[in-house]
């Protein structure tokens, strides 16, 4: 049986803005939450944050780039931030592997199943099992995210 480890999440106050337009049309109205400076988080790194009943997993990829993904796992529900997040293992032939300079994964704790965070896409599976991601953005030193 798995362990359960729950998420150290603070309480955290959001700015809010709501937004209507040919994006959210047939989704609902779109809002923008902002989630934490810029600097909060270093590359490499990892955060969950917690908007609403949404866990919200916060991942800058080594090149500084932020991506948004559902906090739990498609499989079996495992928190990813108790996870790692690292570049893409690729290859071509049996035995060769090198890490993808443009693709970064988060991987369960549980039973690491792999997870795009810029598709939410598990390499292995990719039609089955996947999470939600989320549109962000970085608007004067803030990390802002769509949901």
């Amino acid at each position: 049986m798995d362990d359960y480890c729950p998420a150290n999440l603070s309480a955290r106050k959001h700015r809010s803005h709501r937004v209507v337009g040919p994006n959210t049309i047939g989704r609902g109205t779109m809002e923008r939450k902002t989630l934490c400076k810029q600097t909060d988080l270093p590359p490499g790194q990892m955060r969950q944050f917690q908007i609403g009943r949404r866990g919200i997993l916060l991942v800058r990829d080594e090149a500084g780039e932020f991506h948004a993904v559902a906090a739990e796992c498609a499989h079996q529900g495992a928190r990813l931030v108790h996870g790692q997040v690292e570049r893409m293992w690729v290859g071509e032939h049996v035995g060769e592997a090198h890490q993808d300079e443009q693709r970064t994964v988060v991987i369960c704790p549980w039973h690491n199943y792999e997870f795009d965070v810029a598709t939410g896409e598990s390499p292995c599976d990719p039609e089955r099992l996947r999470i939600q991601t989320y549109r962000v953005e970085v608007n004067e030193g803030h990390v802002d995210i769509w949901v």
